[in-house]
């Protein structure tokens, strides 16, 4: 986690030196777009307080949970913050506005005349990221914003690693007094668009400011309910996947939708 933070650190640190060159040239746009938006992916929920996860009759050690995300999209409703942040006079907001609608021909942006609702700014983190959350995830990046208000992210999953292909492939060992301690591979195709409502209803970004937000994945609630008990054991290893034990599998990718979060990071 630390690792992550001072990673984030320094990113952050050099987009706002980029920012401020920019703004010394007269840049109307990077004069707009004076806030930073940062995103990592991190262990959230219990399994952030212990790296063994308790189940009915044993528990799991996970050595890795590699999430292979194509792209993160942080989507925007500006309708709180309109287009004249940080102290600007009406006389300021319009020329604002007139330059974003400028700017809008290439970026693919729309503003309405009156500045206050028009299309929202959605961010996009382009990866590939390949993201281990069991040993303590990854930054993903940090982007210069329009001041608003931000309420949702859309996390893309993709198909990578070695072969056979995956979109998340866990592995570790479960131990329980009668089977004692057993090797197990998940690997998932889960393809599906991860909705996540960013908590709070939404985080509101103001002019000047650095926003760090984290993607929490908790792998002890993704895994719990999880009967391994009942797992078949093949070769002295339990193996999840489109072909063995696949009512793991289903239930693994049920929780996905419910237990992955995303919320302002306390602390930085």
């Amino acid at each position: 986690m630390c690792k992550c933070r001072h990673l984030v650190a320094v990113a952050l640190g050099s987009l706002l030196v980029g920012c401020s060159s920019g703004s010394s040239g007269g840049g109307g746009a990077a004069r707009q777009r004076s806030s930073l938006l940062s995103v990592t992916a991190v262990p959230g929920g219990r399994y952030a307080l212990a790296s063994e996860i308790q189940l009915s009759g044993g528990s799991l050690d996970l050595q890795t949970a590699v999430f292979e995300v194509d792209q993160v999209v942080i989507e925007e409703n500006t309708g709180e913050n309109g287009g004249s942040q940080g102290g600007e006079n009406e006389g300021e907001g319009q020329q604002e506005r007139e330059v974003r609608a400028s700017n809008s021909e290439s970026e693919g942006e729309q503003e309405n005349e009156g500045g206050t609702a028009g299309e929202a700014e959605d961010l996009v983190f382009e990866g590939p990221f390949s993201i281990d959350i069991a040993t303590g995830g990854a930054v993903l990046g940090s982007l210069p914003v329009y001041p608003g208000t931000f309420k949702k992210a859309e996390i893309a999953l993709r198909l990578a690693g070695d072969a056979p292909l995956h979109s998340i492939r866990v592995e570790g060992t479960y131990s329980s007094m009668e089977a004692g301690t057993i090797p197990f591979t998940l690997r998932s195709h889960f393809l599906q668009p991860i909705q996540v409502p960013i908590a709070n209803g939404g985080i509101t970004v103001d002019a000047g400011a650095v926003m760090p937000i984290a993607l929490t994945f908790d792998l002890a609630a993704l895994f719990g309910g999880l009967e391994f008990a009942t797992a078949d054991v093949e070769g002295g290893r339990i193996v999840i996947d489109a072909e063995h034990n696949v009512h793991l599998l289903l239930a693994f990718e049920t929780n996905l939708t419910t237990f992955v979060d995303c919320e302002h990071e306390e602390g930085r």
